[in-house]
């Protein structure tokens, strides 16, 4: 069974999904080394963060989709580089940023009052092979050099190479085929858990990074009674057909799976349906439609997804309404005013991801 390691790369069958849609054809995202010089294939946001139901029950929800539809093994999610570069990627020490439009794209579309997400306006952002980011050192980075290859005509000449020094504004955009919004929420947690005196002085220098934060923020505020939407948490049918999807028969083409806001349809052959939340033993291997990652065109994982792993957890109580009332009001509208939104937007709860520094305060 192919499964990841916290040290080893990706396994054999994410990589070659990866190296389909690659831009770089599987050299260094940073530094465009050869793909013979040690490159490792691992994702943006970190695997030991996919088993936090919280995070993911949050993103799942302000991303539009339905519950246990995030597929994190996604090529969307899977980056390549050298061991050294991704360890120190992987130690938080720095991050990718996207253009400053994409940025603004997700930051738009948080309400004013209290800067929070809802379902309904998540922008739909479709799948590239040319998004671009740059590099943005976070800490520990002081005595680090970064060797760039220019040109990759073969044989190799010494001017091929450049030496890029801390903070490594000198370092070209890199193209790639990944999400921006799994960047964001990479960077965003890494943001989250810096103690407040070095992140102020980081947003002070790359503004950009302090709305990346907001709507990492944004993102990660615990749902609320989702099981009461059912685009969120529909019935399960269980005659519901999966056997001829594109995933199922182990390609890559998950058209018509999708909806225009990346969440799924999911086809139905009967009208008979149970009422209630999925069969506890019903994974995403059993149905391979929810396996799939929005508007992404992935195979099925070889090992089971860990989203089919995790246990639901039942959210406290806001001390107001709902995230699921709340997803259906607009300001002015049933006595919601934006003091009252903003309230709310105070008791949001933020998924525990275990060590985090001294936290972040939402500031309205």
């Amino acid at each position: 069974m192919e499964t990841f390691s916290d040290l080893g790369s990706a396994p054999e069958s994410v990589i070659r999904r990866v190296l389909a849609v690659d831009p770089n054809n599987g050299r260094c995202l940073v530094e465009n080394c050869s793909p013979n010089r040690g490159i490792e294939y691992h994702p943006v946001l970190p695997q030991k963060y996919w088993r936090n139901s919280s995070l993911l029950e949050a993103l799942e929800w302000y991303w539009n989709m339905r519950k246990d539809g995030l597929n994190f093994e996604t090529r969307r999610n899977m980056f390549a580089a050298g061991g050294a570069v991704h360890r120190m990627y992987a130690a938080g020490r720095w991050v990718l940023v996207p253009d400053e439009p994409i940025v603004q794209v997700y930051h738009g579309a948080l309400l004013a009052a209290g800067l929070f997400a809802t379902r309904e306006t998540f922008p739909f952002i479709p799948d590239s092979d040319s998004f671009t980011y740059r590099l943005i050192p976070l800490q520990d980075m002081d005595d680090i050099a970064f060797i760039h290859q220019a040109d990759t005509t073969l044989p190799p000449t010494p001017d091929a190479f450049t030496i890029h020094l801390h903070p490594f504004s000198t370092l070209p955009a890199f193209a790639s085929h990944i999400h921006p919004k799994f960047v964001i929420v990479s960077a965003g947690l890494q943001l989250s858990r810096m103690k407040s005196d070095n992140r102020n002085a980081l947003t002070a220098t790359y503004p950009i990074l302090t709305r990346i934060l907001e709507v990492y923020l944004a993102w990660t505020c615990v749902p609320v009674d989702g099981k009461a939407d059912p685009s969120y948490y529909p019935p399960y049918d269980p005659d519901t057909n999966t056997s001829d999807t594109d995933e199922g028969n182990g390609g890559d083409n998950h058209d018509g799976t999708a909806t225009e806001k990346g969440r799924y349809s999911y086809p139905r052959k009967s009208k008979k349906a149970r009422q209630g939340p999925p069969a506890p033993n019903r994974s995403r291997a059993a149905n391979p439609v929810e396996a799939q990652h929005d508007a992404v065109d992935d195979e099925s994982p070889a090992s089971p997804s860990p989203a089919s792993k995790r246990t639901n957890k039942k959210s406290s109580n806001l001390s107001r309404a709902s995230v699921g009332e709340h997803t259906r009001l607009t300001i002015g509208e049933s006595g919601w005013t934006k003091a009252t939104l903003v309230d709310w937007s105070r008791d949001c709860r933020l998924p525990d991801l275990g060590g985090v520094g001294d936290g972040v305060v939402r500031q309205a």
